[in-house]
């Protein structure tokens, strides 16, 4: 009888049954980011129609709208891709395009409310074929690695 209540309360102090609820834990508290894009011309102002061989300076932002800091994860260098499509939907370009990318992970730290941004300056030639990007309506699309959001835009060159 006695070795019975010792092995219960043994197993009584093991498990935590101590009578003293503990309190469930917080869920963590949803992350909101907010992924913008916008693309400036030769004389810095913000434009969507760009002449053929012009320099665009595309800029890609990522907000935190949340009141806790978090960080978002790479499996590389490479923490941000924008791309352009033309009308058929093909990539005709990349921000990587002909880039190495250090296989380190990377994690960049947004603080609660605050921003990060990455610009690319492009002189619309094309990576492989070396040749001007063609006249025409083109969809631009930039986000950051590890964040489900996508941001686009139209552009046309003349």
């Amino acid at each position: 009888m006695r070795a019975t209540f010792i092995l219960a309360f043994v197993v009584f102090f093991i498990t935590g049954c101590n009578g003293v609820s503990t309190p469930e834990p917080e869920p963590p508290t949803a992350i909101s980011f907010k992924t913008s894009l916008a693309t400036y011309d030769k004389f810095n102002q913000v434009s969507r129609t760009f002449l053929q061989q012009e320099e665009i300076t595309m800029v890609l932002s990522l907000e935190n709208l949340s009141n806790t800091s978090t960080s978002i994860r790479s499996s590389d260098a490479r923490t941000f891709e924008i791309s352009l499509k033309d009308s058929s939907g093909a990539i005709v370009w990349n921000r990587s395009d002909g880039l190495i990318w250090a296989p380190t992970e990377t994690i960049t730290a947004i603080p609660a409310h605050g921003t990060i941004t990455e610009t690319v300056k492009w002189s619309q030639i094309l990576y492989v074929s070396k040749t001007p990007l063609p006249t025409g309506t083109y969809t631009l699309e930039g986000h950051f690695r590890g964040v489900d959001q996508m941001a686009t835009l139209t552009l046309t060159i003349i």
